[in-house]
């Protein structure tokens, strides 16, 4: 195997909504994850932004952040006016982390919505490369085995080779099947309930390396304890 290079990743979270991945709730300036909420992480995104505005030599330049909502003749750069409009939404976006979105209905996606969204998620997952990545994961149901609900893992050539109470230390032994799974694994949960028709598929996704670090189903509202919930975190990636 070839040497590989360490990346670790700060989460910043994306909520799988319809089509691609959200600019922001319309009328809400900052609310980048559309979930109805300007919250600091979001803003230290948008200050980020505007912070790399000033760009002037095209090949290098960024591509202008969609949740400012600028770039109105999608040339990919920022002209005078839409960096002076930058600065007033990133005021406004702070207004609006202070006192709150103005309420706005959300409308529910389709399957084939939340199944776009995912497509895209895991092809950016695809592209990082990972050869190797340790996560925590944490599992949420109401499931009826004697195996600790938040583990360290280690994952090789998407294969779980290290399973770990994260209280104790002590090593997992003999899960149920599926019982704990990868990140190609989640990605292949969530795209199952949306093929089953699950009543309620809800997942953010990591925006930078798509991984779907928080994800809930449910299959039938009417039905108790089928509900099922995996959180992704601490993640840290090798790549060849």
């Amino acid at each position: 195997m070839k040497p590989m290079r360490q990346l670790a990743f700060a989460w910043l979270l994306v909520v799988a909504t319809p089509g691609a991945l959200p600019a922001q709730t319309p009328g809400c300036v900052g609310d980048c994850d559309a979930d109805g909420v300007v919250r600091i992480d979001e803003l230290i995104r948008l200050v980020s932004a505007v912070q790399g505005l000033p760009c002037v030599i095209p090949p290098h330049c960024p591509p202008p952040d969609p949740c400012l909502g600028l770039d109105a003749d999608a040339d990919g750069l920022l002209s005078i006016n839409e960096m002076t409009l930058a600065i007033n939404r990133l005021v406004e976006a702070v207004g609006n982390g202070l006192t709150g979105c103005p309420a706005h209905p959300v409308p529910t996606p389709t399957a084939d919505e939340l199944l776009a969204v995912l497509m895209e998620s895991r092809a950016a997952w695809n592209r990082i490369g990972a050869v190797r990545y340790r996560m925590l994961e944490r599992i949420s149901c109401y499931c009826l085995f004697d195996h600790p609900h938040l583990v360290a893992i280690e994952v090789l050539d998407n294969q779980i080779v290290s399973i770990r109470d994260v209280w104790t230390g002590a090593a997992v032994t003999a899960p149920p099947p599926n019982a704990y799974r990868t990140v190609d694994g989640v990605f292949s949960l969530i795209e199952e309930a949306i093929d089953s028709g699950a009543e309620r598929v809800s997942v953010k996704y990591d925006m930078y390396v798509g991984a779907p670090i928080e994800t809930y189903i449910d299959y039938d509202t009417a039905v108790v304890d089928e509900e099922m919930g995996f959180r992704l975190s601490d993640m840290t990636i090798w790549t060849e």
